[in-house]
């Protein structure tokens, strides 16, 4: 059914009974991408706060005698010490750089992105694996067709526009 993504003409109505007007969804549609906005920029702080610790840390020396934990791990710090990020971490650390960069990346480039920030990727093939990540974090990131991964929530260009509905499921809408 077009532009209502996977819900059934039933649970539509379930969920947005008659007599609901379009203004009141895109009132709605509005709060929630203020709101999204508002949730991905304290992430964002939270990030940057883990990092200037994770600095200290290093500045510091190590803490792990004085019972100290170390969240993320760097390049520069030997292989015995570093830690492994979970698929939240490597999503949003992806999201950073995607932002910076300011345009999207495909995964090879990603990774690199990525691993010059001195944040380290695990596994044989890090592109596979950070396409899988992103992959499961569908609702996050769009995979646009011949320019990479991108934020869902933000417009690229003419390529991609998170306010027109999916042609699909999953996939952007590309004009």
């Amino acid at each position: 059914m077009g532009g209502l993504g996977a819900l059934s003409r039933a649970d539509f109505l379930a969920v947005y009974p008659a007599g609901v007007y379009m203004a009141d969804f895109k009132d709605l549609r509005e709060s929630l991408h203020r709101r999204r906005a508002e949730l991905t920029a304290e992430l964002d702080r939270l990030n940057r706060t883990l990092l200037a610790i994770n600095d200290a840390e290093k500045l510091l020396g190590d803490t792990s005698q004085s019972g100290g934990s170390q969240s993320h791990n760097t390049q520069h710090e030997s292989p015995q010490r570093r830690v492994a990020f979970t698929p939240g971490e490597v999503s949003s650390i992806a999201r950073e750089v995607l932002l910076e960069r300011g345009r999207p990346l495909k995964r090879g480039a990603l990774v690199r992105a990525i691993e010059e920030k001195g944040f380290h990727l695990s596994g044989k093939d890090k592109a596979k694996n950070l396409g899988t990540i992103l992959w499961r974090h569908n609702h996050d990131f769009v995979h646009i067709e011949k320019f990479g991964y991108w934020p869902r929530d933000l417009k690229f260009g003419t390529a991609y526009d998170p306010e027109l509905p999916p042609d699909g499921i999953f996939s952007p809408r590309l004009r």
